[in-house]
């Protein structure tokens, strides 16, 4: 499963890139914190490759962020298009009897 259902490559790209540049973490260090190939966080980096999903808490770890600061713009609603804010969906289970 890929994260393109919840932003689209080079969305998570620009986040990314942005996130490595404050933090001064080279595509070289976000490939060793997260024991992955050099070749796979460029493709991350330059938005040619999404994640799956299930790699968004590495992604937080290796950048010392939260899963919100990773998927949501930090300017809180200026650019919306480029940083969708999650909205849960409830669900059935969800409802109270």
């Amino acid at each position: 499963m890929e994260i393109v259902a919840a932003v689209s490559p080079e969305q998570f790209a620009k986040r990314l890139r942005e996130i490595c540049r404050e933090k001064d973490i080279t595509g070289s260090e976000l490939a060793r914190r997260m024991g992955v190939r050099q070749s796979n966080a460029s493709a991350w980096l330059r938005g040619q490759r999404t994640p799956s999903i299930e790699n968004a808490p590495s992604f937080a770890k290796a950048l010392g962020v939260s899963l919100d600061e990773l998927f949501t713009d930090p300017k809180e609603g200026e650019d919306e298009d480029t940083y969708p804010k999650y909205k849960p969906t409830s669900s059935a289970d969800d409802s109270p009897e």
